[in-house]
């Protein structure tokens, strides 16, 4: 009986530590996000607004008051043109879309001249190979696809590198025979015409991420030039075999939907894939870099199984010898 209870006191402890203290290990130890959020209008505003806010606080005791009022003008002007580009972009009337004026229009545009051109001419054109246009429709909300097209730099959250004077190398779309906003609303649903059904988690990967990162243990190579890629990022993206093993699928969940918010001056721009291509991502993710995790989770009930029957019959023995002394 004494054995007993001394097992019993040892689970309350292990349990207690395990419940109790590994998780608050965990949360002082791992970075803090907010919420997931897939509304990009929302996260933006929100995220002017609090900067904004801690600039004025900090106007009020900075030494340079010079330097942070100039911050606190940069970042309103910043502001205003995020402000009036989603006022714009939530006129845009999906429902109104035109797939046959949406062909039109991308024909017109010459969208296929850079985005369905051969990965030579694209490195030579951009250090980077843009994606191809048929499987956008499946990869993006209506939403995001239309504020991609009409402003990629605000939606991809790259005002801090690039400008009027530093233009990307997407232009806006301004519209080419009348309202750009009706106009953009065909060229979605042409995109969401032409994309399949279905993706596989690969084919996901390969369109939305390949273009700057590799995933060898996948055997899936970088789709363009490292060099190229480096001249134009200014960085080489890392290979992202073991990313959610070594950064954990909470960081890079959020990484991939606002990559801005999560690493300070990363070269990443945001992705704005949908949640479902995001989680085909994830699970791919998790398949290249944690591929045994299914099999430890049945795994570890065999083990917790063994200790149990081990634990008994070491009792049940333990009492048969000892019971005559």
């Amino acid at each position: 009986m004494k054995e007993i209870k001394i097992f019993i006191i040892l689970i309350i402890v292990v349990g207690a530590l395990y419940i109790g203290v590994e998780p608050i290990a965990k949360y002082e130890i791992e970075p803090h996000f907010g919420k997931l959020s897939f509304n990009f209008e929302q996260n933006d505003k929100e995220y002017f607004s609090k900067n904004l806010l801690n600039l004025k606080n900090d106007l009020k005791t900075s030494p340079a008051k010079a330097m942070v009022e100039a911050d606190i003008k940069n970042l309103e002007a910043k502001q205003k043109e995020v402000n009036e580009f989603y006022n714009g972009l939530n006129k845009v009337n999906f429902k109104n879309g035109d797939a046959k004026r949406g062909k039109n229009l991308v024909e017109l545009a010459g969208c296929a001249s850079c985005h369905n051109q051969s990965e030579a001419d694209s490195i030579a054109s951009f250090g980077v190979v843009p994606p191809p246009l048929n499987t956008m429709g499946y990869l993006y909300n209506e939403k995001d696809l239309a504020s991609i097209i009409l402003n990629p730099v605000i939606s991809l959250n790259l005002m801090n590198k690039y400008s009027a004077q530093n233009p990307f190398v997407m232009p806006n779309f301004e519209g080419l025979e009348g309202d750009k906003f009706v106009e953009v609303a065909d060229i979605v649903a042409y995109l969401k015409s032409i994309a399949p059904k279905k993706m596989s988690d690969k084919e996901v990967f390969r369109d939305s991420c390949e273009r700057c990162h590799s995933l060898k243990y996948a055997d899936m190579k970088l789709i363009g030039d490292a060099k190229a890629l480096k001249a134009h990022l200014g960085v080489l993206p890392p290979d992202l075999s073991m990313s959610i093993l070594s950064k954990g699928k909470k960081f890079i969940n959020h990484l991939i939907a606002e990559p801005q918010l999560t690493i300070n001056n990363t070269a990443m721009p945001r992705v704005m894939i949908n949640k479902k291509s995001q989680e085909q991502i994830i699970k791919l993710l998790e398949n290249t870099g944690d591929s045994k995790k299914e099999q430890r989770r049945v795994l570890s009930a065999f083990i917790i199984l063994y200790f149990i029957i081990f634990s008994i019959l070491a009792y049940l023995f333990k009492k048969k010898v000892w019971k005559n002394y």
